[in-house]
């Protein structure tokens, strides 16, 4: 996959994001207010929240601040207060990350214990490990941000659905995301933003503390630069040409010399 090598900032403030089908981000912001983006600007939606997934097709669900986990269900943003058909509906259960991947109702959540479950048929289904963030592509590929300390966050882990297993990725960071051929992109505690290609890390140009992935391959990254509403938004889509960064060596690049298994 290739990648244009600069960011747009987009106008708004927030802490959170997560991105449909066509590339828009819906995003929550440092008072709890969940926002989406429709190409031109900002729309506002009922209730707050603390995190938010939405999914290929558009699907989005949220958390809390109490824990409690809601899914969208039609109408209007409006709608929860015109009584009309639709609004924020409960979810039982609890949790404090989330991510959805393909199909109806197929979210994926870490709760405040770490514990990892995924919601299909109308119930969770508890995965193995634990975990402090979670991302998943279009194509179901699942990772997870664990709860191993590392240099720049927390050990990287990608899930294998057949098996039922984690395979450890050399490296950490404390935000992932996926995109839609089933590679991590990632943020660390130094706030660097990293692009895993199925075999290496590349590294990318700005800094972030969330970030992102579109199903078209649209990336949206929650900056450093602090703002009202939590800090400055950027997005970027996947270009024609080659970035400057993947041309670089893996060694010279994201990897400090002498550390196994960190990024930097």
């Amino acid at each position: 996959m290739n990648f244009e090598s600069k960011w747009t900032r987009v106008m708004g403030e927030a802490i959170n994001v997560s991105v449909d089908q066509s590339g828009m981000a819906y995003l929550v912001n440092s008072d709890g207010r969940i926002f989406n983006h429709n190409g031109k600007r900002w729309r506002l939606w009922s209730g707050r929240a603390t995190d938010i997934g939405v999914s290929p097709e558009g699907e989005f669900w949220i958390t809390n601040k109490d824990d409690k986990i809601h899914r969208w269900i039609g109408g209007s943003s409006a709608a929860r207060y015109k009584g009309e058909i639709g609004g924020w509906r409960l979810v039982k259960g609890r949790a404090q990350r989330i991510a959805m991947g393909p199909g109806k109702g197929n979210a994926y959540v870490v709760n405040k214990d770490g514990r990892i479950y995924n919601f299909r048929n109308n119930r969770w289904k508890r995965l193995p490990g634990k975990a402090t963030d979670i991302g998943v592509g279009a194509d179901n590929t699942l990772w997870v941000i664990g709860k191993n300390k590392e240099r720049s966050g927390f050990g990287i882990y990608k899930f294998n659905h057949s098996t039922n297993k984690w395979s450890k990725i050399p490296g950490s960071g404390v935000r992932i995301d996926v995109d839609k051929d089933g590679n991590a992109w990632v943020a660390t505690n130094k706030k660097k933003i990293y692009y895993h290609n199925g075999k290496k890390w590349i590294r990318q140009p700005g800094t972030a503390t969330d970030i992102g992935v579109g199903a078209d391959g649209t990336i949206w990254a929650i900056g450093t630069t602090k703002g009202r509403g939590g800090f400055f938004i950027y997005k970027k889509t996947t270009g024609p040409y080659t970035s400057q960064w993947a041309s670089m060596s893996q060694g010279g690049l994201n990897w400090r010399q002498n550390v196994k298994f960190e990024l930097v």
